[in-house]
């Protein structure tokens, strides 16, 4: 007897759970929020939500596909999960860029430690915009970065510092506006053309010179578009010894 009353006992509890989690749900997932994601990513997020809808405890077996994205995409996912109220809260965390690069017909933004993520991937999946940031742009045979980044995150080949000294350089000198700034390597040299206008005299100087002597070249163009107003110079700093001048047109008005 003892037995069967155990066996009648275990029925009617099993029973009356069954009948309280059908009634009550207590472990279903009643809510899913989602933040800085692009539409087309929630409804992705909204599918993966499915397989642990009605035990929403086994979010935590799945958060290995949150991972996976991560790779993927420019953000970190910040995951809330109130068990009690069954519900889960999804935040998407962009990473941050801090400079932008134009490099085989693509655009990438680049973060101070070298990732680098195609911006394409950005406007996929989130919504937030994409703060201002110096751009430059760098030949095609530039060997930049380690791959496209097609499929994810990919990395520079040269340290960022060295290419944020770069910009700052041209971007920080007196009386000098650059325009049109691109990074070259010509013979296994690095070289960088630009266009510099200076503010005083409206004079301007297409330039391309050797990075390792930038400091110097840019004495000269200083010199140049400040002696003539409104003067069209073409100067070529690319050799060792010499630097060629060329004196164009005046700029029209």
């Amino acid at each position: 007897m003892g037995k069967r009353l155990r066996w009648c006992l275990y029925s009617f509890l099993t029973g009356s759970f069954l009948c309280l989690n059908d009634h009550f749900q207590p472990f279903h997932l009643k809510s899913l929020q989602v933040e800085n994601f692009s539409a087309e990513f929630e409804t992705k997020l909204r599918d993966w939500s499915e397989s642990f809808l009605n035990f929403h405890p086994a979010w935590l077996l799945a958060k290995s596909e949150l991972k996976s994205y991560e790779r993927q995409y420019p953000f970190t996912i910040e995951t809330q999960w109130n068990p009690f109220r069954g519900a889960l809260k999804l935040t998407a965390v962009p990473f941050v860029p801090a400079m932008k690069i134009v490099w085989q017909h693509a655009e990438y933004l680049i973060a101070q430690d070298g990732a680098a993520w195609r911006r394409d991937l950005w406007d996929k999946v989130l919504t937030a915009e994409i703060p201002q940031l110096p751009e430059l742009r760098v030949g095609n045979s530039f060997p930049l970065l380690e791959d496209l980044g097609l499929n994810g995150i990919t990395h520079l080949t040269v340290p960022y510092q060295w290419l944020d000294s770069l910009q700052q350089t041209l971007l920080s000198q007196k009386d000098l506006k650059a325009s049109d700034v691109e990074l070259l390597r010509r013979g296994g040299e690095d070289v960088v053309a630009c266009v510099f206008e200076n503010m005083r005299t409206k004079s301007q100087s297409s330039f391309i010179g050797k990075v390792s002597h930038l400091e110097k070249s840019l004495i000269v163009v200083r010199e140049l578009t400040g002696a003539k107003p409104e003067q069209k110079t073409s100067i070529d700093a690319t050799y060792e010894d010499k630097i060629i001048i060329k004196k164009n047109s005046v700029i029209p008005e």
